[in-house]
């Protein structure tokens, strides 16, 4: 184990050896948050041959990522799923409603399907709402039309019993319900997990900390970035990340040194996440310092005119991400010449990160300024700063000459630009060049 220990920074070292009972991590980008965390696994079943650990994700391929790293020898002994597949297959194993059963997962195409029926009949009171966009944000749709809502919700809730049928939230909600109700079948799973971990902490919402609370695990570790919390329109909240420490009575630590990024591309990140209102305060500095010395471009790029970008990078792409805020954007980019390889949205690209990025800010982000909420803003932000920050060695900023007033980019851009060299085709190209030469030498 020591000779592991050694392989980790001073950071990171603290936090596996720690014995205090729980944990959280306050793990900024690309500081190690994962390697961090197989590490601690290792430490603790090292330590004892009778743990038992519980490591639960957000996505498939988060999940995928931290067993494929798990050693083998000591897979059999944690399980790593999911929040939702986990649910489900305890659902299968220990709830006397579905033990045993089939569950049937309700399909986007049928809830759609549904809602589009329901909503029909309602115009009057949703006016011009695309029912897709209402049945996609619950939260929202209560919160503008309470009415409509609980009569719509109220048909939906029905329509999945009469056809046995359940969305991904159920299966978390009825595991918890059925951990309230202390059911004998339930017992077993509290007691089987000694250690409960979960990773991309600030995407959590107040079931699935609802369900961490009711587990009472012997020791739990939480790790996540409240930076990088993107996901409310799945009714992901803060609330729980900023909560778990006087819930759970955890000791708190922080992974702030960044070995993804150049200082330049690091500095604009804590400029750009500045501006949110609520946020947990982090010093983030780069362990790689300026490398070459490359600002953070920017390039103007005018709607409908996006093949000018591709023309400038001279058609050699393959080691330029572009990461656009819509997927209608995305599909500008490639009208534009830009192969599939080459783009994607901000969401599916957290995690993850690329040699170059171009982050689009010509169009596709939230709602004018004069019908955003601080909260909006805030989240706009932080997908903001999520682009900004998978870039490792050079960062472009795509926008317009000219933003109008009702563009809902404008502030983003204007956050930024006095912190940006504007290039033109020329120089853009001398960068890339330069960046290729950097990856190749080191």
């Amino acid at each position: 184990m020591e000779e592991i220990l050694m392989s980790f920074s001073a950071q990171q070292r603290r936090i596996i050896e720690d014995t205090s009972r729980n944990k959280q991590v306050i793990a900024g980008a690309g500081s190690g948050k994962t390697r961090t965390v197989v590490g601690y696994v290792l430490y603790r079943l090292l330590q004892s041959p009778e743990e038992s650990v519980l490591l639960l994700s957000f996505s498939r391929k988060a999940v995928h990522e931290l067993r494929e790293r798990i050693p083998e020898a000591f897979r059999s002994r944690v399980t790593v799923a999911t929040f939702h597949a986990f649910c489900l297959k305890e659902l299968k194993r220990n709830h006397p409603a579905y033990k045993g059963k089939k569950i049937q997962l309700l399909d986007e195409v049928a809830k759609n399907k549904f809602f589009q029926a329901a909503l029909s009949e309602k115009r009057d009171e949703i006016g011009g709402v695309p029912y897709k966009l209402l049945a996609a944000n619950p939260h929202q749709f209560r919160r503008r039309f309470p009415d409509t809502a609980m009569s719509v919700f109220r048909s939906f809730h029905k329509y999945k019993r009469d056809n046995d049928l359940v969305e991904f939230q159920d299966l978390i909600r009825h595991l918890v319900n059925a951990l309230h109700e202390s059911a004998p079948q339930i017992q077993e799973l509290k007691n089987r997990y000694s250690l409960i971990i979960v990773d991309e902490f600030q995407d959590t919402d107040n079931l699935q900390l609802e369900f961490l609370r009711l587990m009472s695990p012997k020791s739990i570790l939480a790790v996540g970035d409240d930076w990088q919390a993107i996901y409310s329109f799945r009714g992901a909240s803060l609330g729980p990340f900023f909560s778990f420490k006087d819930i759970f009575k955890a000791r708190i630590f922080r992974l702030s040194e960044n070995y993804r990024s150049l200082s330049s591309i690091v500095k604009i990140g804590r400029h750009a996440i500045s501006r949110s209102s609520r946020q947990i305060s982090k010093s983030v500095r780069s362990t790689r310092g300026k490398g070459p010395g490359f600002p953070v471009l920017s390039f103007t790029v005018e709607p409908g005119r996006e093949f000018s970008l591709y023309e400038a990078a001279g058609g050699n792409c393959r080691d330029i991400k572009i990461l656009a805020r819509s997927n209608f954007r995305l599909a500008m980019w490639r009208q534009a010449g830009f192969e599939e390889a080459s783009l994607s949205t901000i969401h599916k690209a957290k995690g993850l990160e690329f040699p170059a990025v171009f982050l689009d800010l010509t169009g596709g982000w939230s709602s004018p300024e004069k019908n955003r909420t601080r909260e909006n803003l805030d989240e706009e932000i932080r997908i903001l700063y999520v682009g900004l920050s998978r870039a490792m060695d050079l960062l472009v900023v795509l926008h317009r000459a000219v933003y109008s007033e009702e563009d809902p980019e404008k502030e983003l851009w204007e956050s930024l630009c006095e912190r940006t060299r504007e290039v033109n085709a020329a120089g853009l190209k001398k960068y890339l060049s330069a960046a290729a030469k950097f990856r190749e030498e080191f």
